[in-house]
């Protein structure tokens, strides 16, 4: 589950190259009719990992705690694995949402289980968190010392030309 709201900026991120890999470059690839996943040379060349350190207190809403999808945002499995997001940008925009008592931001962003590489959970980072993550790294991928891992656990094709079984300009 991806979740993104129109118009509220959100900083995806993956507690590990494997999990933001499938939730960023893979989150649109059809599983069911191809269960193949490549990437290109030239679209590995292009990619960063950036590391990101925490500067302050984030408030995060745990959307993997028992029964919180379902109890109480009133999602079905259905709901939350459909392609189209609409739920879960519902979801994410009633987050962002919350006040607390006081009138303030309740969350600064969402941890949520990830779609494509469950059991994994993602952090979408609300924009107002800005100041309080800074960038400690930019990393090239294919020099991110878990990327030959990651090739090989989960089988993915390096391919030579442009063409890879997903258009990486559709998926920004």
């Amino acid at each position: 589950m991806t979740i993104q709201v129109v118009g509220m900026g959100v900083l995806y991120l993956g507690k590990d190259l494997a999990t933001a890999l499938m939730e960023s470059v893979f989150h649109k690839h059809d599983w069911i009719s191809d269960p193949k996943r490549s990437i290109s040379m030239a679209h590995i060349s292009d990619r960063l990992v950036r590391a990101v350190g925490v500067l302050d207190r984030i408030a995060l809403c745990d959307l993997t705690a028992p029964g919180v999808m379902a109890g109480y945002f009133g999602l079905n499995l259905q709901q939350l694995t459909q392609r189209d997001y609409q739920h879960t940008q519902r979801i994410s925009g009633q987050v962002h949402a919350l006040k607390d008592a006081l009138g303030a931001d309740q969350y600064d962003g969402i941890l949520y289980p990830s779609r494509n590489n469950f059991p994994s959970t993602s952090i979408a980072l609300f924009d107002r968190a800005r100041a309080k993550v800074g960038v400690i790294l930019d990393i090239d991928l294919a020099a991110h010392v878990d990327w030959p891992t990651f090739v090989s656990d989960y089988q993915v094709g390096v391919v030579t030309f442009d063409n890879a079984r997903f258009n990486s300009s559709k998926d920004e």
